[in-house]
């Protein structure tokens, strides 16, 4: 494996690591209103007046399946291009 596609698997696992050790956090009031209460880190999630918030998984799947998407085209991108260097 070359140094750029090793490179770019290592980003990857370091960008998924980062998103889930810093998830988004949301609260719901009484009402049903969603409140977002941004990132934290997962052990000490942020408190809104009287509760905790709690991890808003449907944003975090969001954003892991958005950094697969741009690391996986990248992927492919060295991919080819080593090929075509490679046939040369």
């Amino acid at each position: 494996m070359n140094i750029r596609i090793s490179s770019l698997l290592s980003g990857f696992g370091a960008i998924i690591a980062f998103m889930s050790l810093f998830p988004p956090f949301q609260f719901v009031t009484g009402q049903g209103v969603k409140l977002n209460l941004g990132y934290a880190f997962i052990l000490t999630p942020p408190q809104y007046r009287s509760g905790l918030a709690y991890v808003d998984i449907p944003v975090l799947l969001t954003q892991i399946f958005c950094a697969a998407l741009i690391f996986g085209s990248l992927y492919f991108a060295a991919t080819f291009s080593e090929n075509d260097i490679n046939n040369t």
